[in-house]
């Protein structure tokens, strides 16, 4: 089972680049940053990166500190998985052009906290986070879904990381009652 979802992940992340690449005219070889675009605010895949790029980054930041301070053994494994999905996501986001956006006041706190607890404390709070940070992405992702713009590429990489993206909210949920026992 575990294989399954490796593949699928590496899967995803590896259409997640080509799909978006050719969204945006881009050539992921050559670090061109984006063109500006025709696009509205709504339909612009490049919009709808900036404004998932600092859930993700926030995210990658907190498992950053989840791999030193989880102490519940499955609260452990959730952070090495979704540390590697951050990891391959804000590459992805750089190479495209879109940079490590600034963390803003909402992301600092939730850092700040992070380093102030520990224990149970702490791995609640993580996936409190995580949670939330997944929930925004799937309200992003969902709104773009609905939008009218024809990028059918960026549409098909929504597409096809809805699915995860609740597949982690929903484990996420769980984590969170196992960890609070």
């Amino acid at each position: 089972m575990e294989k399954i979802r490796s593949n699928r992940r590496n899967f995803l992340i590896q259409s997640s680049v080509a799909a978006v690449a050719t969204a945006l005219g881009v050539s992921t070889s050559s670090g061109r940053s984006f063109a500006a675009a025709p696009y509205t605010a709504q339909t612009n895949p490049k919009a709808f990166l900036g404004k998932i790029a600092p859930h993700i980054f926030l995210s990658m930041a907190a498992c950053t500190i989840a791999l030193k301070k989880a102490t519940h053994p499955l609260v452990k494994k959730f952070t090495t998985f979704e540390m590697a999905e951050t990891k391959a996501l804000s590459d992805i986001l750089r190479e495209m052009g879109a940079g490590t956006p600034p963390m803003n006041a909402r992301g600092e706190q939730v850092l700040k906290d992070l380093q102030t607890e520990s224990g149970k404390a702490f791995d609640l709070r993580f996936l409190s986070a995580q949670a939330e940070a997944h929930a925004a992405l799937e309200d992003l992702t969902v709104s773009f879904l609905k939008s009218p713009g024809e990028d059918k590429h960026a549409k098909h990489l929504a597409m096809a990381t809805l699915p995860a993206i609740r597949e982690h909210l929903d484990h996420c949920k769980m984590l969170l009652a196992e960890a609070a026992k």
